[in-house]
């Protein structure tokens, strides 16, 4: 053989050698790292954090939505996982974050490009979530949740096809769609009795107009919306936006399990039945979600406590096999301001690298679903007598801030600076008292900001050009003192400085002793 064809060969081999290397190595660029801001549309609309839709609310959930997506981007996130079509009503009868859409779709799609102009100026892209809240179009149109899931013809589920049909139509050429996410965790509510449960004092997200399913009625349900998507947009990707099942849940699908978990003498699911399961709830999407958290009942197959990471190494074989990619669509420790080196946050982060998962949300990015002051709070893990904060927000957890910046910045390949170039200002904002609010003496003033790489040095508080207060660490908060202060029209201002003596700052028009001036108050 002619020398030049025996070095072709030798090129070709090694060419072979390397690829076939290459394919048994986790691949870093494959991970596309996202964030839960499950409540950002809501901010538009200005139904979040407890608002009544009125102009105040949406001017601070906008200045909200917009602080969220600077930082999600400074930290590089490549999407926001969002909860499309709200939350409310959680029972018939309430506010929901639909009736704009109903009552007036001009104006709602106005506030939905809005939103989408923002994520397109921060370079994000979206996970937008239909069924987020199950009850919530079943309460609007008077109907059970049984009638959505199980009917076709029901009044819920034609409503819920028109708002898919109209969002798609609007948003499919946008570029901005990373996928389209079915529910949030509805397969936790197959194949057990939600009715009884719900008498008991089960989530309110699914107790209103309570009806049992099964989890064949649920895999007929995710067909029946992804036919739905996909006529709409042929090339889309679906995943189900479900949760890790539950450990006996294979079982429960065949009728051979307890409300208790039991299977027998059997015990619990194995690593086959787990995959026969997420074989069969995936069948009709292109990925593969479980959601997260280090609770007890993650703890499989011999997983001692905070060893609950080690479930998602089964869960992506077990993706791997079934030829879709994964989505851990929720994950983060129950005590986020806590969460150091070691903790479950930290090694998931490790393990979506390492094993190449295709895609994670860390939950929840800047989530003040109470109200503008106070960042979400939910029994703390296993725990259930104890509140934890378990949103992520700049100035009070930054471990996992900083964390996950050098998870993205590992996965495009580049490293985290922890100073930041050039002369970039921090971002602030006032959250309370809204625009245009009357005030008086002992109030508080609630301020937000960030800086994600030089953090924040302090953030003082200013009525016109007098200092009121300065504080120096999360939540920036002050008492208002107002004895020597003239009644009458004022502007309240928030001035955030960074540890580098860069600043910004934000105004909202306050009224002492009287009722704002109209001059001053247009709202829009």
């Amino acid at each position: 053989m002619p020398w030049k064809w025996k070095r072709s060969y030798s090129t070709i081999a090694l060419l072979f050698m390397a690829l076939f290397i290459s394919m048994g190595k986790p691949n870093a660029a494959g991970v596309t790292l996202g964030l839960n801001k499950t409540e950002l549309l809501q901010q538009y609309l200005g139904t979040a954090s407890g608002g009544d839709g009125g102009p105040r609310y949406r001017q601070v959930g906008m200045a909200m939505a917009r602080k969220a997506m600077a930082d999600a981007q400074e930290v590089g996130a490549r999407f926001l996982r969002v909860s499309i079509t709200g939350t409310f009503p959680v029972k018939p009868g309430q506010r929901g974050d639909l009736d704009l859409w109903r009552q007036d779709p001009q104006q709602y799609w106005q506030r939905v490009d809005a939103m989408m102009d923002d994520l397109r100026r921060h370079q994000l892209r979206l996970v937008p979530v239909f069924v987020w809240n199950p009850s919530q179009i079943p309460n609007i149109q008077g109907d059970s949740l049984g009638s959505l899931i199980k009917k076709n013809d029901s009044r819920s589920w034609l409503l819920l096809q028109a708002y898919v049909t109209d969002f798609i139509a609007r948003y499919r050429d946008s570029g901005l769609i990373q996928f389209y996410e079915l529910t949030n965790e509805l397969n936790n509510a197959a194949d057990i009795d939600v009715e009884k449960l719900c008498v008991q004092g089960a989530s309110k997200l699914i107790c209103s107009g309570a009806e049992n399913f099964t989890v064949t009625e649920l895999i007929d349900f995710t067909g029946r919306l992804s036919r739905l998507i996909r006529s709409l947009d042929p090339g889309a990707r679906i995943s189900s936006g479900f949760t890790i099942p539950r450990p006996h849940a294979q079982a429960l699908r065949e009728g051979s399990a307890t409300m208790r978990g039991k299977r027998g003498e059997g015990g619990l699911d194995s690593v086959e039945d787990l995959e026969a399961y997420l074989s069969a709830t995936h069948q009709h999407v292109d990925i593969i979600s479980v959601h997260l958290y280090p609770l007890k009942k993650n703890r499989r197959w011999g997983m001692a406590q905070g060893e609950e990471h080690k479930l998602l190494r089964v869960v992506q074989r077990i993706a791997e096999r079934l030829g879709k990619p994964l989505f851990v669509g929720e994950f983060g420790d129950f005590d986020t301001p806590a969460a150091g080196p070691g903790s479950f946050t930290d090694k998931m982060l490790n393990d979506i690298h390492r094993l190449n998962v295709a895609y994670a949300a860390l939950w929840g990015w800047e989530f003040y679903i109470r109200n503008p002051r106070e960042l979400q709070a939910r029994s703390c893990g296993d725990d259930a007598a104890r509140e934890c904060t378990v949103a992520v927000e700049p100035g009070r957890t930054d471990y996992v801030v900083k964390r996950f910046a050098r998870a993205t910045a590992l996965v495009l390949g580049r490293e985290f600076s922890a100073s930041r170039n050039g002369n970039q200002p921090p971002r602030v904002l006032i959250s309370w008292p809204l625009d245009c609010s009357r005030i008086g003496n002992g109030d508080k003033v609630h301020a937000l900001a960030s800086d994600i790489r030089d953090g924040i040095g302090h953030v003082s508080f200013w009525l016109e050009d007098r200092l009121l207060a300065r504080d120096e660490s999360w939540p920036y908060e002050a008492e208002l003192k107002l004895d020597d202060i003239p009644p009458g029209d004022h502007t309240l201002r928030a001035v955030a400085q960074d540890n580098k003596g860069q600043s910004a700052e934000y105004r909202v028009n306050v009224s002492v002793g009287k009722a704002p001036g109209a001059a001053r108050c247009q709202v829009q």
